[in-house]
C-alpha cells in the first residue's frame, strides 16, 4: 500500500504521525524545484528529476513501513486494552479470548488465557 500512496501502509498499522509524515514528505518532494545547475549536471529535466525524488521517498517509505510492521510488536489498539496477552510464537500482544494469534496465526491449544500467555494446556496434570 505504501508503494501506491506513501504512508498508507502506516495508516493500516495505525501509526498516524508517521503516515502523515511520509505523505507530506512525498508531496514536498514532488513540489520542490531543483536548481538548473544540478539538472544540467545530471542531464535530466525538471519532471524526470522530480519523479526520481518522489520515487526515492516512496521506496524509503516502503522500507520504513515494512520495518515498522515487522519489528514494532506493540499494537496501539492493544495498548489500551487490559485483556491482552503475549503470543509465545511471535511475542506480540494478542487478545486473550482468541484461539489463535492474530499476528502470526499460531494456534493456541485452548482459547484459554494461560496458553496465550505462554503456558501450556494440561500443565496441571
Amino acid at each position: 500500500m505504501s508503494a501506491v500512496v506513501p504512508g498508507l501502509g502506516l495508516v493500516y498499522l495505525r501509526r498516524w504521525f508517521r503516515a502523515v509524515y511520509w505523505f507530506g514528505l512525498a508531496l514536498l518532494a514532488g513540489s520542490v524545484g531543483l536548481p538548473d545547475s544540478l539538472l544540467t549536471t545530471v542531464g535530466a529535466n525538471q519532471r524526470t528529476a522530480s519523479a526520481m525524488l518522489v520515487g526515492f521517498v516512496v521506496a524509503v517509505s516502503v522500507v520504513d513501513t515494512y520495518r515498522t510492521a515487522l519489528f514494532d510488536t506493540e499494537s496501539p489498539a492493544a495498548a489500551d486494552d487490559s485483556a491482552t496477552a503475549r503470543c509465545e510464537g511471535c511475542g506480540r500482544t494478542t487478545e486473550v479470548d482468541l484461539a489463535f494469534c492474530q499476528w502470526c496465526g499460531k494456534r493456541f491449544e485452548s482459547a484459554d488465557s494461560a496458553t496465550a500467555r505462554g503456558g501450556r494446556a494440561g500443565d496441571d496434570e
